[in-house]
């Protein structure tokens, strides 16, 4: 897939050998865009329990559209999965979404409950998106510029994606 955004964003992994994971990131923890934009990609892998020879399966990932220097404040939007629930969490969802926003009645609201969270550490259900969609959406709604024509990147994107999905038998929103 490599080749459809602009800028080299080279990946680094980590592996735990113990638990057999390995953990993959930006070597600068993220991505180099355009005028300010950044993506922040991490996700943990293994090899997939049926086909270790020949697959891997994704435990957990963070995909994140950020808009300034500071990746802990300037996020707008994050994508995260866990494979497990953890015990201690009735919730979240294990695929869920994060905004970067605030809203005045929501915060009153949240004022109230027990937890009250803020707006951005909410977590908004949803199925897992591939990295494909990920960049698809950046690409097709944001305008982040792509080596190759718009329209080629958006269908390079959906045919990666579809592949992915046919071939995974994963089902994605």
């Amino acid at each position: 897939m490599g080749g459809i955004l602009v800028g080299h964003c080279p990946f680094r992994a980590t592996i735990n050998e113990s638990l057999g994971t390995a953990y993959l990131s930006f070597q600068n923890n993220r991505c180099f865009v355009d005028d300010g934009c950044f993506i922040d990609i991490a996700m943990t892998i293994m090899p997939n329990p049926k086909f270790p020879r020949e697959k891997v399966t994704t435990i957990a990932y963070s995909m994140a559209f950020v808009l300034g220097e500071n990746r802990d404040r300037d996020w707008i939007v994050r994508y995260e999965y866990e494979k497990e629930v953890r015990r201690e969490r009735i919730l979240p969802a294990r695929s869920h979404i994060h905004v970067n926003a605030a809203n005045e009645a929501y915060e009153k609201f949240a004022r109230s409950r027990d937890p009250g969270y803020s707006f951005d550490r909410l977590h908004f259900p949803s199925f897992r998106v591939s990295v494909e969609q990920f960049l698809a959406w950046m690409v097709g709604e944001l305008s982040i510029p792509t080596q190759c024509e718009r329209q080629e990147a958006l269908s390079r994107l959906t045919e990666s994606h579809l592949k992915f999905v046919i071939e995974k038998r994963t089902h994605f929103g």
